[in-house]
């Protein structure tokens, strides 16, 4: 079976600072890869659902391969 990695469900930290007030530093998120625009989908410190840059976050853990749960 061929892994997708745009439908990867990873845990993330914020390492970026330009969204400070969406984002908190340091902080762990869960995120989904938005494979439409190329970026990470998830939901903010507002309670909102948007999509971010990959490079705004560094990933910590990837929680689900392709809907199949990570091995490691």
């Amino acid at each position: 079976m061929k892994r997708d990695y745009n439908r990867d469900l990873l845990k993330v930290k914020y390492i970026g600072q330009y969204h400070s007030l969406r984002f908190l530093r340091d902080k762990e998120y869960i995120a989904e890869r938005d494979p439409v625009f190329g970026m990470m989908r998830l939901t903010d410190e507002l309670g909102e659902e948007c999509s971010i840059e990959e490079e705004e976050f560094e990933i910590i853990k990837i929680l689900e391969s392709a809907g199949m749960p990570d091995d490691e």
